[in-house]
């Protein structure tokens, strides 16, 4: 017994003794890897202070194109960027044209925090947070963050373009960053930060997975390495390309004039909540009865509540999980103790789908065109790690997905409801609501109101509209639509496209 109890406390102390020599070798050993990339950037950066980037580029509609999984619709994109790395400040003067869309636009980044900066002063903005993380991961301070970090680590080596990467790990404001590291030639190759997105709608997948590329590197003077092309993508999806062609180191900055104002930050880190209130306060305020027991909630996204006899059918949920649990509060305060049997979601965009995941909590039937189930099981399977919602801290309900093929049919009686997926060219990933016993139609996304010209931004959209409904035999008064909240009478579509 003895022996085996001096076995035991030899064996312990000998697994004590190897971890704590193990893990100060893997911290040394990121330590030296970064520092000889860091050789490898040049000692030129040592003298840099400021820097002026200029340059082109495409950024991928993503979450609003065609079809999810791609080709994706490009914006074209001109950008000039002020940096000074040191201060995490930065300011984006940019120009984009996005199809009949665009404009030039000014972002002023200090750290986390993101402002438009206009001819009526400077005001927080979310938008282009993908312009943020450029000052994060640009290498010359991705190597030094890494260096300052307590988490700093070196994780198993991999293979990332054909070449074997060294995998350095560190922690970066509470969200775990890899930086890939050539084993041949000590250049980083890529980065990866796993943080939530808002930007671009991404705010659906909770903590994303932004993996940036480094190419095509040229000397911005001497001994000055850069990158001078990026490559970015959001959870596998390719989001971004940009090349800078032209740069100016050490540029004459003033640097008041990149800082944004005490108040612009406290309304920046309010943002969240000010939208959101927004969006709730419009619901709560102005839901309508378009018909008996059924509701019009406005939002971002039109909202539609259907009582039936044995339970409550809701139509769309957008933006995000906490917007979600906010039309669950409105449909339970419009019918106290009522059921709700069944979700539908007529479209694929991020957007639309936002604030789903609230509802796969419920004992319910989720309806969608058959095409977007992948989409839906992704979202409903996204990591909400720093930010949980209902469905991470609760779990899945029974849920059961019904892709829709074909018209389909839910309940029965005054507000029977039949859903007809869009079988045309640009609208196979949404469907269309249709109320038979009320002459309601409801034509999901693929109906815009028309511009202050009179014009459609999409003609083609809303002629796939009157298309379907005449195919499809609809003997419909009214319609209304995910962005349009009144309804108009059929003869608007007849006089248009008939």
């Amino acid at each position: 017994m003895l022996h085996t109890i001096k076995i035991f406390f030899w064996a312990f102390l000998l697994l004590i003794t190897k971890q704590s020599f193990t893990q100060p070798q893997i911290n040394d050993s990121a330590k030296r890897i970064l520092n000889q990339a860091i050789i490898e950037l040049g000692k030129g950066w040592d003298t840099i202070r400021a820097l002026k980037l200029k340059g082109y580029g495409t950024s991928f509609i993503i979450d609003q194109s065609e079809r999810f999984e791609g080709p994706y619709i490009p914006a074209q994109i001109t950008r000039i960027m002020t940096l000074l790395p040191a201060k995490q400040v930065m300011q984006v003067e940019e120009e984009q044209n996005d199809f009949v869309y665009g404009g030039n636009t000014t972002y002023l980044l200090n750290g986390a925090v993101i402002a438009i900066k206009n001819k009526d002063g400077i005001h927080a903005s979310d938008e282009y947070e993908s312009l943020q993380d450029r000052l994060l991961l640009s290498p010359d301070v991705l190597f030094h963050k890494a260096l300052a970090s307590n988490s700093l680590s070196r994780q198993k080596d991999t293979v990332l373009q054909k070449a074997v990467q060294y995998v350095i790990y560190f922690v970066y404001d509470n969200f775990p960053v890899r930086i890939f590291i050539n084993k041949e030639t000590s250049m980083i190759t890529a980065a990866e930060i796993i943080k939530p997105l808002k930007g671009d709608y991404a705010r659906v997948w909770g903590d994303s997975k932004k993996m940036v590329y480094y190419s095509f590197w040229d000397l911005l003077g001497r001994n000055v390495h850069y990158p001078l092309q990026t490559d970015t993508y959001i959870n596998g999806y390719y989001k971004e390309t940009f090349l800078i062609n032209h740069w100016e180191l050490n540029p004459d900055i003033s640097v008041d004039s990149l800082v944004i104002p005490a108040n612009v930050v406290l309304d920046f880190n309010n943002l969240d909540k000010s939208t959101l209130d927004r969006y709730v306060e419009n619901m709560n305020k102005n839901a309508k009865k378009i018909a008996k027991d059924i509701w019009l909630l406005p939002g971002p996204c039109n909202t539609t509540v259907v009582k039936q006899a044995d339970g409550i059918i809701v139509i769309e949920s957008s933006y995000s999980s906490a917007y979600g649990e906010a039309i669950l509060q409105e449909v339970m305060k419009l019918y106290p103790g009522t059921n709700i049997k069944a979700f539908i979601a007529t479209s694929d965009a991020w957007f639309h789908l936002g604030g789903i995941r609230p509802f796969a909590t419920k004992d319910i039937s989720f309806y969608f065109p058959y095409r977007n189930e992948p989409l839906i099981r992704k979202i409903l399977a996204a990591p909400y790690k720093t930010f949980p919602d209902s469905l991470s801290l609760k779990g899945k309900g029974r849920i059961i997905l019904k892709g829709v093929r074909d018209v389909a049919t839910i309940g029965e009686g005054i507000n029977e409801v039949r859903l007809f997926p869009y079988k045309t060219e640009t609208g196979d990933r949404m469907m269309m609501v249709y109320f038979p016993k009320q002459k309601i139609l409801y034509c999901s996304d693929l109906f815009q109101p028309k511009r202050p010209d009179g014009k459609y931004w999409q003609p083609h959209y809303a002629w796939e509209v009157y298309h379907s409904v005449t195919e499809y035999h609809l003997d419909a008064d009214r319609f209304y639509a995910m962005h349009m909240a009144t309804l108009q009478d059929i003869s608007v579509l007849e006089h248009d496209f008939q």
